[in-house]
């Protein structure tokens, strides 16, 4: 997906690699424009959230991985609302939303045409631009963050949706105006995208307690009030390598 303005939705298929690469779906016929998606790959339901006007969140069925369907859409008119939804992570049907600046929702979509609001929290310490994050494998812990300069990146305790609240906070400790952008879990370890710091990578055998185990600064100028720096971080490749935009 493309969030720089009008585009498609595109599926590639890449089972033959590295012979050959082939796009299989280019159509704007659920969306022109998204600012990502995701995959609950156990329940092949893709979700697009980020960049579609009124509809913030749109679940599409993989049934057919190369041939998407509608499942259903929601937004702020809906009969179901859903505020702007920047970012989104999902582990079997509950979907963890990172709204922009109204904050943090978790919402249970087993029956995507009757979703149900499991909590969310509006107020919570350095609140800032919610932009995206990722659950810890005990699935009781979130890492969320506020793509705002100078904010640190919260740890959320989601155990209870019902009162969700920040049980720790850490950063890259750099300089007063640092940025987080992205967070990845493989193992023990959170992977941040940290603009300017770079990638960080932290030991979290304790999900409460992340502690810096590594970082690769991929940006030699110095932090300003701006954006720039590693945008994406990507560990999952069988190589063991890491991939960082």
């Amino acid at each position: 997906v493309a969030d720089e303005g009008p585009s498609t939705l595109r599926i590639i298929a890449m089972h033959d690699l590295p012979n050959s690469v082939e796009l299989v779906y280019d159509s704007n016929e659920f969306l022109t424009r998204a600012h990502n998606v995701f995959v609950d790959s156990l329940n092949a339901v893709l979700y697009v959230c980020g960049g579609n006007g009124s509809n913030s969140v749109r679940l599409l069925s993989l049934a057919d991985p190369t041939q998407p369907t509608l499942l259903a859409e929601y937004g702020f008119n809906t009969p179901f609302p859903i505020p702007y939804v920047h970012d989104i992570y999902v582990r079997n049907n509950i979907a963890y939303l990172n709204c922009a600046n109204v904050g943090f929702f978790m919402i249970d979509f087993t029956n995507p045409t009757d979703p149900i609001n499991l909590g969310n929290m509006m107020n919570y310490p350095q609140k800032g631009y919610n932009h995206s994050g990722w659950l810890a494998n005990d699935g009781e812990h979130y890492y969320m963050c506020d793509e705002t300069h100078g904010m640190d990146v919260k740890v959320v305790d989601t155990s209870d949706p019902s009162d969700m609240s920040v049980v720790n906070l850490f950063n890259a400790e750099s300089t007063s105006n640092q940025i987080v952008h992205n967070a990845l879990v493989k193992d023990n370890f959170l992977y941040l995208s940290y603009y300017y710091d770079g990638v960080q990578v932290y030991d979290i055998t304790d999900p409460v307690n992340p502690v810096r185990y590594s970082y690769f600064d991929t940006f030699d100028g110095d932090n300003t009030s701006f954006y720039q720096g590693a945008w994406g971080v990507y560990p999952y490749l069988p190589s063991g390598n890491i991939l960082v935009s």
